[in-house]
């Protein structure tokens, strides 16, 4: 019985259901927002990297793998990417930060659309006068 026991806790730890990571600012703050384009098996990867060395790695390589031009210093994709983090920020907030609403998803995945209709909405009294 005891054994079994102790194949339930290690099987609990080895699917992550016990295990709680304190993550460091930075790894923090990368994944709440880099977990939007994030492959399953990325998160799977950083969920279970041991220390901060090997997420500041693993964050090195995350970027580096999106950038579209190796040849510059900046990577355009990660900047384009906190670019729509902070558009969706300022224009989608409705009590959580913008790019945590469907909006905020939307545009940071998309961009801006190609055209927007912008319909009024009719009051009351206009219906009535």
């Amino acid at each position: 019985m005891k054994t079994v026991f102790i194949l339930f806790i290690f099987s609990l730890v080895c699917c992550g259901v016990l295990t709680k990571v304190d993550l460091d600012p930075d790894s923090r703050d990368f994944y709440e927002t880099a977990r939007l384009i994030m492959t399953k098996q990325e998160k799977k990867i950083f969920a279970h990297l041991p220390d901060e060395e090997s997420r500041k790695e693993f964050i090195k390589d995350f970027w580096e793998k999106r950038n579209p031009d190796s040849e510059t210093e900046e990577n355009e994709f990660r900047e384009e990417f906190y670019r729509r983090i902070e558009y969706a920020n300022a224009r989608f907030k409705e009590g959580i930060p913008g790019w945590k609403t469907d909006r905020g998803r939307i545009y940071i995945y998309f961009s801006a659309p190609d055209q927007v209709d912008m319909r009024p909405m009719l009051s009351l009294t206009d219906e009535m006068g």
